[in-house]
């Protein structure tokens, strides 16, 4: 049985109910008060070509209607449409504030969102929380012949940006590229202490590593989860939880086929999602293809990510053995690629000098890997060097 996290479940039974036959034509019976659970059960799972084919079916009223016209960015597929209305855009800035209001001070802090922003509602409404907040911000993205990383660092020095908001691969990108410069900075170097990373699976040795680089006192935190068409769903925190926003949204845990909780009550699977408020999509057991774990507490509840449903190459708990064996180690890490064919581990550093033995045992060991594995520390070739990389690199190929 899936398990159903919201804050009040009587009244999301009766919001279900209305979009079921809103949007499915179906008149389910709930006068004797049914659980919610077997009243989701009832209705169909919605997916991203649902989605497509109704945005096809009411492009009319999206280009009425729609105060923000925005795609997902295509990572995972064909992009969707993702617009917004007034009052979807609204509500969705309001949880961006909550999210952004447990890392920020306004007047303190001054943050930089690294992120392309081409189509993304998720950056649109993040600039609006933060102005609404009174917090200074300023966008970037490395561009060649416009924006280099010379610049970068010295807008994040002359402002003296506190926090940025990025994804994890970017926020190393620039980390990386900028190394030297803040190595030299003679005292000017940005006070940069926050990382609020979004966008992928982000483990907590990976954030250590990081928080290594930017150095004493500084904090890298899973800031939101959510996703273009679904908005942000849960504010994260810095030891790896994520807390669903339970008052606009029911969350679902649908169990992989023949398992249930675990013995200490934990349930992991595909995360299915509704919208308890107005919006121009419909959000109605919506499958974002994510894997979570709902970990039932005494007050209440978290999530904790898993990672994606699909488009493993390896076992997602290898996997996570192998990022939490690379990030663990001596060393600051930047990126790292696992070819599964080749049998090749690349590793992407400062450049210091190291003993390798030591890495290449505490790697096969730790990261389970055979032990014919080439290693290959700062390879002269990576995806990771391209000036503008994408905002999502994969680890293992």
């Amino acid at each position: 049985m899936n398990a159903v996290i919201t804050a009040n479940p009587r009244s999301a039974l009766l919001r279900v109910a209305e979009l079921a036959y809103r949007y499915h034509g179906l008149k389910l019976p709930i006068e004797d008060n049914p659980e919610l659970c077997q009243v989701l059960s009832r209705i169909p799972v919605t997916t991203k070509a649902d989605l497509t084919a109704r945005g096809n079916e009411r492009e009319e009223e999206y280009l009425r209607h729609a105060v923000l016209f925005s795609e997902t960015s295509g990572s995972t597929g064909v992009p969707l449409q993702t617009p917004r209305g007034t009052k979807d855009l609204q509500w969705n800035i309001l949880n961006q504030i909550a999210a952004y209001k447990t890392h920020l001070e306004p007047g303190v802090d001054r943050i930089a969102v690294i992120h392309h922003s081409v189509l993304s509602p998720f950056v649109e409404a993040s600039c609006h929380a933060l102005n609404l907040m009174g917090v200074g911000y300023v966008r970037l993205f490395p561009i060649p012949g416009i924006c280099s990383y010379e610049r970068i660092h010295s807008v994040l020095s002359r402002y003296r940006i506190t926090a940025i908001m990025t994804t994890p691969t970017l926020a190393y990108k620039v980390l990386y590229e900028t190394r030297e410069l803040r190595a030299n900075s003679d005292g000017n170097q940005p006070p940069l202490r926050k990382a609020l990373l979004t966008g992928e699976l982000i483990t907590l040795e990976c954030a250590a590593n990081m928080e290594a680089i930017l150095g004493p006192g500084s904090q890298v935190i899973p800031f939101v989860y959510g996703s273009s068409e679904t908005a942000t769903l849960m504010i994260g925190t810095h030891d790896g939880r994520y807390l669903p926003i339970q008052e606009d949204f029911v969350f679902e845990v649908q169990p992989d086929e023949g398992a249930g909780a675990s013995a200490q009550g934990e349930i992991t699977g595909r995360l299915l999602v509704t919208w308890l408020r107005d919006g121009m999509l419909p959000i109605l057991r919506y499958d974002t293809g994510d894997r979570f774990t709902w970990v039932k507490t005494d007050d209440s509840g978290y999530f904790r990510f898993e990672g994606r449903v699909a488009g493993w190459r390896i076992e997602p708990a290898r996997a996570k053995m192998i990022d939490q064996a690379v990030f663990s180690l001596p060393l600051s890490i930047y990126h790292y690629q696992y070819e599964i064919e080749r049998k090749r581990l690349s590793i992407v550093t400062s450049g210091s000098a190291h003993d390798t033995s030591p890495i290449e045992r505490a790697l096969l060991d730790g990261g389970r890997l055979p032990a014919d594995t080439l290693i290959a520390i700062d390879p002269p070739e990576s995806d990771f060097y391209g000036f503008s990389p994408l905002a999502k690199l994969s680890r293992i190929v």
